[in-house]
């Protein structure tokens, strides 16, 4: 008959303690509970074979055996950031950590979760949780530059995609194929990240070398398709783009679908994408859109953390590839 697993209840009675005390001591939770406590807990477990006991063996090892990924909250429905995620666990979990996903902009006034390492996704505005954790001596590696002009910067390791230049591409070849007067739909402060930030800057770069008219209009990632169509809508009647770029993933798309835009002899011909949706933007033969390879920039990241958690040598900055996939009909 095969052995009953062993529980928190089982390793309770044995030490003459509460489940709650025994719980907070395999997780190492101090000052709730002493040293002379948890070390009198860990000893029982591993003496009943207590199986998941990572946090135990932590205490022993001065490792948790988890990588925390800290996500702006206000993205997480989006396929680019829930494809990074699962290529930041694929080559985590191979090293046998597990991997804890926290909101980066949470309110809490909690400490962070005890991890060996954090991965901080879209660097915004006063984060706390990452400073907190550097202010421990937990390693972190930033998924995207943090911009010295939007935090107070955190020393650490970064790998990032540099999307001003492509974005400057992409507006010198609309304006190669025939479009004259340029718009860009970015995200507003809800995502003040350094992408929010750099992708407008190569859009104002192009146009200003071009001398071509370009307009920026802002709005929330998490618009409704409503809100996008109505954004998109009053910008053309106010200043009759003929290309339209749009910086939150999905919005070319449901332009595309709601409006007929990006095709030749629509209203607004060159339709682009800064963030492609696989399903409604990179798969469409019609719309520009640049792709980072979400899944792919996940996993380096994720071996990266690992790597610098096993004490390798890693770069202050390291840039990850992104490319333009080109609608049929632009230059």
């Amino acid at each position: 008959m095969a052995q009953e697993r062993v529980t928190i209840a089982d390793i309770a009675r044995e030490v003459g303690l509460s489940v709650g005390t025994v719980s907070n001591a395999l997780n190492g939770r101090r000052p709730q509970v002493s040293e002379r406590t948890i070390e009198k807990v860990v000893a029982a477990a591993n003496r009943l074979g207590y199986r998941g006991n990572s946090a135990a063996a932590a205490l022993r090892t001065g490792r948790y055996g988890a990588v925390s990924l800290h996500l702006p909250e206000s993205v997480r429905s989006l396929s680019f950031y829930m494809e990074f995620t699962f290529g930041v666990e694929h080559a985590v979990s191979r090293a046998d950590f597990d991997l804890v996903l926290v909101s980066s902009d949470r309110k809490s006034k909690t400490s962070p979760v005890s991890v060996d390492g954090a991965i901080v996704v879209d660097w915004t505005p006063k984060l706390r949780a990452p400073r907190l954790l550097h202010d421990a001596g937990v390693p972190i590696l930033a998924a995207g530059r943090q911009a010295s002009d939007l935090v107070e910067s955190t020393p650490t390791q970064t790998i990032w995609v540099n999307y001003a230049p492509l974005v400057s591409q992409i507006v010198s070849a609309a304006e190669k194929s025939g479009a004259k007067r340029f718009a860009m739909i970015a995200p507003d402060d809800s995502l003040r990240s350094d992408w929010a930030v750099s992708i407008v800057e190569g859009f104002n770069r192009a146009v200003e070398e071009l001398g071509v008219p370009g307009y920026v209009v802002h709005i929330p990632v998490t618009a409704s398709p409503a809100k996008i169509i109505e954004t998109a809508l009053s910008l053309c009647e106010a200043e009759s783009p003929d290309c339209v770029i749009f910086g939150p993933q999905r919005f070319a798309g449901i332009a595309k679908l709601h409006l007929g835009w990006g095709v030749p002899g629509s209203r607004v011909p060159y339709l682009a994408s800064c963030a492609g949706d696989p399903l409604s933007e990179l798969s469409d033969d019609a719309l520009t859109s640049i792709s980072a390879a979400p899944w792919e920039f996940g996993e380096r990241c994720g071996k990266s953390i690992v790597d610098i958690l096993g004490g390798a040598e890693f770069p202050k900055m390291r840039e990850h590839p992104a490319k333009i996939i080109w609608g049929e009909h632009w230059a």
